[in-house]
């Protein structure tokens, strides 16, 4: 029997036990009271013995007329008390059947390894999922322990993390390669004691998830998010990607180092403030910014065109929209220091307006050697 139905066994005897102590003290109390005072009335209503004689008589069947009826009045609501009582102990009963079979639909029903054990490490609960999991039916499973189900090796690493949690009194979390009817998977596994209604600890309770698929996802995105990295690193331009809100999702140091922009503004994330730093380095500053806000007003757009600088350096600005499948999720920035090429490309210009003047020029190496004449 459950410890809840024993204590509603133990309280049903005492009730009981206090019920038939009430029955007989009413009863001793009636009969005391009904032979003194009916003797004393009859001494006092008749002087004939024979008289007398018969309404004692007629007294000691009333006594029992009384006695019996008390008798059954008593008894009959005992026993309506214990059918009341009985049927509340039915109920709770039901609902406690109920109770345990909900828990069991719910524990059967989940996609987590769901089990417990006593302090020997003898399985007392061992759900569907577990079974599946392990290739081992419950019922060969239950006051068994892990290593009647598990290798050696892991089998001592599951009992080493059980015996930890009894001894720390606490909910503790382990990973746990274990081998599986899916092959060897990582399970989480979150570890409780198990107490009974006194509070005392009887064992363990665990759930286990296999997060062996979540695990290889988060290597591959680790491992794209690193070649992401290495192609924003190998990259020739700074490159700046701000998501919707205005949140800095990615750059290169090429962005940092063109910009000379200040790790805390970085590190911050925020798109706002290194926006300011940037554009307070504009010969145009307020030409920069209505470009930057049409972009944003209108994030279907794609932009290119060039900036310069306070300094006297020439940038080359690109701009696009990010995208998730068909989704704008932010803005794409490129930049790029071309102050060299436009140099070479003016000087170029420079010497080619020259070579077409209607004076003679020519171009001689060290050597004097002639390298180049114009047609004049």
């Amino acid at each position: 029997m459950n410890p809840a139905g024993e204590k509603q066994q133990r309280a049903l005897q005492r009730h009981t036990a206090a019920a038939n102590l009430r029955i007989v003290a009413i009863y001793a109390v009636v009969a005391c009271l009904w032979i003194l005072l009916s003797d004393h009335a009859v001494a006092l209503l008749f002087d004939d013995p024979a008289t007398i004689s018969v309404v004692s008589t007629i007294k000691g069947w009333l006594f029992v007329a009384v006695t019996s009826l008390l008798l059954y009045g008593l008894i009959q609501r005992l026993i309506d008390q214990l059918l009341e009582v009985s049927q509340r102990e039915r109920a709770a009963q039901a609902e406690i059947v109920r109770t345990h079979q909900l828990l069991n639909a719910i524990v059967d029903s989940s996609n987590d390894a769901i089990f417990a054990k006593d302090l020997q490490g003898r399985y007392l609960l061992f759900n569907r999922e577990t079974a599946r999991v392990t290739g081992k039916a419950a019922a060969l499973a239950l006051h068994e322990n892990d290593k009647a189900i598990f290798p050696a090796l892991q089998a001592e690493q599951i009992q080493t993390n059980d015996k930890r949690v009894i001894a720390e009194n606490k909910i503790s979390t382990y990973e746990e390669t274990l081998s599986t009817a899916d092959g060897e998977r990582l399970f989480l596994a979150t570890k409780g004691p198990l107490r009974n209604s006194d509070g005392q600890v009887i064992g363990i309770f665990g759930i286990s998830r296999d997060i062996t698929d979540q695990r290889r996802a988060e290597a591959a995105l680790s491992y794209s998010m690193s070649l992401a990295d290495a192609a924003l690193e190998s990259t020739a331009d700074a490159i700046l990607i701000v998501n919707r809100n205005g949140k800095i999702g990615r750059w290169n140091q090429k962005f940092v180092d063109l910009w000379q922009v200040p790790e805390q503004l970085m590190d911050a994330r925020i798109d706002a403030p290194v926006l300011s730093h940037v554009t307070a380095q504009m010969v145009d500053p307020d030409a920069f910014l209505v470009k930057i806000t049409e972009l944003y007003e209108h994030s279907e757009m794609t932009s290119f065109d060039t900036i310069n600088l306070a300094d006297g350096r020439i940038v080359e600005r690109y701009s696009q929209p990010q995208k998730i499948d068909d989704e704008i999720v932010g803005r794409f920035w490129s930049f790029r220091d071309v102050t060299e090429r436009k140099r070479a490309e003016a000087d170029l210009r420079i010497t080619a307006t020259a070579f077409d003047s209607q004076e003679g020029i020519f171009v001689t190496d060290t050597n004097r050697e002639i390298l180049r004449v114009n047609r004049a």
